[in-house]
């Protein structure tokens, strides 16, 4: 009670809540809202939380299970398919209504995890594409403190090292920084994608393409994390946003290895 009516916090992000009985949570529930209608409760849940998410618990989870698992797993880690990826996403999109799925907190890593730095060993460009998909994908796009500078760290408790206030000496992670920034930008300049609905593009099976769209916008965003530039038609889409290297070809967009384009539909 002291929290939300006297300090003026938005919600609670809760330990391991799967530990403790439903009926405690309710009642949990029912007593924030009493005090602010629109505060935000989310669990710290590593699986399937279907059963956690709705009116009655959290509005949210760490959302480890269909975001975190599947990104670092095909991105980084590259031991899940293109193919495996987008029907493992869907299928955690179909776990949730859709304002449940736009309000997870969708982490790359936390303060129980390796950082997503010290696993990529090194692979920045393939670290820049994660970003793209992460702010432009359904949710809320959460950065464990200094990942936006490159931060290494193995288990608990290296992953807790202080913060490097030295980051500005330090060229990749200035670099990064940056590019966390004009993500962000992107992000809130386009309503479209922290609301629209997602929906991917048939396109090649290994190229990872989607669109954001609402009754008034669509937003189409190609990521190519192989070793084989992909074309995709022209269709006179505004280039809101590009990493790497992306070329105009006759009536096509050309998206190199580790390039990724964010365009805007016409119309």
């Amino acid at each position: 009670t002291w929290w939300l009516q006297h300090i003026g916090i938005d919600g609670f992000r809760l330990d391991v809540p799967d530990e403790v009985p439903y009926w405690f949570w309710q009642l949990f529930r029912s007593h924030v809202r009493s005090i602010k209608k629109d505060s935000w409760l989310v669990g710290e849940i590593w699986h399937d939380a279907r059963g956690w998410v709705n009116d009655r618990y959290f509005d949210s989870v760490m959302n480890y299970a269909y975001f975190k698992d599947l990104v670092l797993g095909h991105f980084i880690l590259q031991d899940i398919s293109s193919q495996d990826f987008k029907a493992k996403v869907s299928e955690g999109l179909a776990r949730y209504p859709h304002h449940a799925s736009a309000a997870m907190m969708n982490l790359l890593g936390s303060h129980d995890t390796w950082r997503i730095a010290t696993l990529a060993s090194g692979k920045i460009a393939r670290l820049k594409a994660v970003l793209v998909f992460q702010m432009c994908f359904l949710g809320t796009p959460h950065i464990y403190y200094g990942d936006e500078i490159l931060m290494q760290g193995e288990a608990d408790p290296d992953n807790r090292r202080p913060f490097n206030w030295k980051w500005e000496a330090d060229a990749p992670a200035s670099e990064h920084r940056t590019l966390v920034k004009e993500l962000i930008s992107l992000r809130k300049r386009h309503p479209v994608l922290q609301t629209g609905a997602f929906a991917w593009l048939d396109t090649e099976a290994e190229l990872l393409a989607f669109q954001r769209y609402d009754a008034g916008s669509t937003i189409e965003v190609c990521i190519n994390i192989t070793d084989t530039p992909f074309a995709i038609p022209d269709r006179q889409q505004k280039r809101l946003f590009s990493l790497g290297k992306c070329t105009k070809q006759d009536d096509a967009w050309v998206l190199h290895p580790d390039a990724a384009l964010v365009l805007k539909v016409k119309g």
